[in-house]
């Protein structure tokens, strides 16, 4: 059974985990990824794998909950649990899965495995640090620093060998600009002037520092000037290293223009919609279907592809949709020429970070299907009549 050899194909080339399972959690595709982070080969794959030998017992009874709900169109979102490779060795996963539908039936379940080993470090980590730097002042972070106004180091917490490599005894004397990155001398210079040259402000940025090890981190740094305190004389400097995240966003990036660059070349009409209503992406394919042009649909409101007879339809399942019900159906659009289109659809809600929801969906153009089941019903009308007029003969 075909059930999106397309799909297949990019799954492949993608660095997360793709897999497709029956109803009985038998594995029935899995992308390269897969193998190489669970240990499988290929031969085992064809003598049969199961959805549960990749998970440890404690969580077997949950995972085969998940996938029934899955199978009934129950949308689970992310659910975590604890991956076991063959090797028995383990890790922490957040799956993603939906049913596969053709003809109206659930036919498979595809989703994505995540490996969220990192964030659950990030995530201890984090906490550790919560806990050793409660006692710090409240606009403290990883590591604090005092500068004199001519950026001189006068003191350094010990926390900076946890940041940078460096002992705080290496840093005394020295001037700051001694391991700021050659690109960000400029910007470190005219922020550390504006500083010292308002008593009691506070100023946020960020820098690459070079690390004793020769690498570059990027700090996140926030200064506060107390020249003028009597206690400290200086600028206070607390920072912490945010290179992980710099890196996460960078790769989250590179990973969104992965995705759009799928989606403007999928063959399945794929759009997105914000919480006015307005087209806000739109690829080729869903253009097409329509006869327009992406450019021709984006920033417009998505009722110039509702007929008029049914705009009160598409107001009551968009309203649903953006409630976090996601719908899925026959829709008939209207072609820029006037002429109706009918139209698979599925739609969820769409989050926009501080914004009210707005909805996205794929649609698949079924005219043909309409017009073999169209054709169907007709030869069935003459054979009927036929018959009947052979009967009464």
């Amino acid at each position: 059974m075909d059930i999106g050899e397309n799909s297949r194909d990019w799954a492949e080339l993608l660095p997360q985990i793709v897999f497709e399972l029956d109803k009985s959690g038998e594995v029935i595709f899995a992308n390269r990824e897969a193998f190489d982070t669970f240990g499988y080969t290929r031969a085992e794959f064809d003598e049969g794998l199961n959805a549960l030998q990749m998970f440890v017992p404690e969580d077997r009874d949950r995972v085969t909950e998940s996938i029934a709900q899955v199978f009934n169109e129950i949308d689970l979102g992310a659910v975590e649990f604890t991956a076991l490779c063959k090797d028995g060795s383990t890790f922490p996963t957040e799956v993603y899965a939906a049913p596969i539908i053709q003809d109206g039936q659930t036919v498979c379940m595809r989703g994505f495995l995540l490996d969220i080993s990192k964030r659950k470090q990030a995530e201890q980590a984090l906490h550790q640090k919560e806990e050793y730097f409660r006692a710090l002042i409240e606009n403290s972070a990883e590591a604090i620093a005092i500068v004199d106004k001519d950026a001189t180091v006068r003191y350094h917490g010990p926390s900076i060998q946890n940041v940078l490599g460096l002992k705080a005894e290496e840093r005394i004397g020295k001037s700051v600009f001694d391991i700021v990155h050659p690109d960000d001398m400029s910007k470190t210079t005219e922020a550390l002037t504006e500083l010292v040259q308002n008593p009691g402000a506070t100023i946020q940025g960020e820098i690459r520092v070079q690390h004793k090890d020769g690498s570059w981190r990027f700090l996140e740094i926030t200064g506060h000037n107390l020249i003028n305190n009597p206690a400290v004389k200086g600028i206070v400097a607390n920072f912490r290293d945010i290179t992980e995240r710099k890196q996460a966003e960078t790769a989250l990036q590179d990973s969104e223009e992965r995705y759009r660059s799928m989606a403007e070349t999928a063959i399945e009409g794929i759009y997105q919609v914000d919480a006015a209503g307005d087209f806000i992406f739109v690829n080729d394919a869903y253009a097409k279907i329509l006869g327009y042009s992406p450019n021709e649909l984006l920033g417009k409101h998505h009722h110039i592809i509702i007929p008029d007879e049914s705009i009160e339809d598409a107001v009551e399942i968009t309203t649903a949709t953006t409630s976090g019900q996601p719908h899925k159906g026959e829709f008939a659009l209207k072609h820029r020429l006037g002429h109706l289109v009918p139209a698979y659809f599925s739609m969820v809600a769409l989050e926009c970070s501080g914004q009210e929801p707005g909805f996205t969906g794929i649609i698949h153009d079924i005219t043909e299907r309409k017009q073999a089941e169209t054709a169907l019903q007709d030869s069935e009308e003459r054979y009927r009549s036929m018959a009947e007029t052979a009967i009464e003969g």
